[in-house]
Formats: structure tokens, C-alpha cells, sequence
């Protein structure tokens, strides 16, 4: 295992500007395995946190008022498209969702996705990063300058009143340090339904 990550996985990882190797077990008797293995490695690990949001369990009442300014839009392919230029930072959107997923019309088939706009510029976007049946996996970002605004707990209702609409279960998956993300989510009513650990080391 470990002369392949050195030799085949490492150089393939560094190609795509990455410099260290995730370890993560589908459950936790892996935990002892992978610190066995990777034991002569600079082997460290962080916990992450698994949650999911019943409708019966949905803050509704809880969404806070948007600042005058901003503007939630659903997620379109005339958005994304951006004709006109109207959106400066188009960029950013089409970025987000190509991180995830291998095509455009792939996102619009499958996943939804929201985004606050705030003077032409994209702010905050909220949308399926992984679907699995009916589970939608949430991908949530406030650009720097907006954030500490509620902007993502008001994204995040918008993003699950169409999930509870369309039989859909949101699913929210954050490290137990983003102490901002965790607040997020219990408060519209997510659920912690399982933790899990990650551990990762450098290349050298």
C-alpha cells in the first residue's frame, strides 16, 4: 500500500496540484487499520460530523431576513450562462459546480442549487455537490466580505424547502471544527445522525 501511494498515487496527486493523501474508513473499526499502516507516515486526523433533515424537524420559523441588497435566484442554465455579463463573477459559479460534478447539463438533470446575488455579484451559492437516489449531498460557500450575515442560513432554507417539496432528503456533511457550518445546520433542524474520523499526511 504504501510504496504504490509513493510511487503511482503521489506523483498523479502532485500532477493535479495536490500535496497529501486522504485516508477515510466506511467505518470506524478502519480507524485502528489505517493508523496501523499509515503509523510511520506524519499521520493526522480530524473529525467530521454527518447530518440529515427530516420534514417534521424543519426550523421553517427560523429562517432569518435577508439584508436590503441581496437576492436569493434559483440555480438555471440561463444563470449559468450569464448572457449579457450581467453577473460579474460567473466564474465562481460555473467553478463550484464543475468541482463536482463532469458536466453542466449532469448538474441541472440531477442536483439543484441556489445563489445570492448582491451588486451583480455572485455571493453565496448552496446546491447538490453529490446526489445518491434520493440523498443530496449540500455544497455551501460565502465568498470573503459577505460572510457573518446569515447569507448561508437564509441559501440553506431556500435549498431545503425544494428538497421537502420533491421528496428529497438534504444531506450535510462538515468538519466538527467549523463551528459556522454546525450552527447552520441545527439551526434549520438538521439532525446528526452519525460522526466519522478522516486522517490524512503529507507527501514528503
Amino acid at each position: 500500500m504504501n510504496s504504490f501511494i509513493d510511487n503511482v498515487i503521489e506523483p498523479e496527486a502532485r500532477k493535479a496540484g495536490l500535496d497529501c493523501f486522504e485516508a477515510i474508513g466506511n467505518h470506524s473499526k478502519w480507524n485502528k487499520t489505517i493508523e496501523k499502516i499509515f503509523q510511520y507516515r506524519k499521520l493526522k486526523s480530524w473529525n467530521q460530523r454527518v447530518y440529515t433533515l427530516k420534514e417534521e424537524d424543519y426550523e421553517g420559523n427560523y429562517e432569518p431576513k435577508i439584508e436590503q441588497g441581496y437576492t436569493v435566484i434559483k440555480m438555471s442554465k440561463a444563470l449559468y450562462e450569464n448572457q449579457g455579463n450581467v453577473l460579474k463573477n460567473i466564474e465562481f459559479l460555473q467553478s463550484k459546480i464543475l468541482e463536482f460534478w463532469s458536466s453542466l447539463d449532469e448538474f441541472f438533470n440531477e442536483g439543484i442549487g441556489y445563489c445570492i446575488v448582491f451588486d451583480n455579484l455572485i455571493v453565496s451559492v448552496c446546491f447538490s455537490g453529490f446526489v445518491f437516489e434520493n440523498i443530496h449531498c449540500i455544497d455551501i460557500e460565502t465568498i470573503e466580505g459577505h460572510q457573518g450575515r446569515k447569507l448561508a442560513q437564509t441559501i440553506v432554507h431556500s435549498f431545503v424547502k425544494e428538497c421537502l417539496e420533491n421528496k428529497i432528503i438534504p444531506y450535510w456533511d462538515c468538519m466538527e471544527l467549523n463551528k459556522p457550518s454546525v450552527a447552520v445546520v441545527e439551526n434549520v433542524g438538521f439532525t446528526n445522525v452519525f460522526n466519522y474520523v478522516g486522517y490524512y499526511f503529507p507527501f514528503e
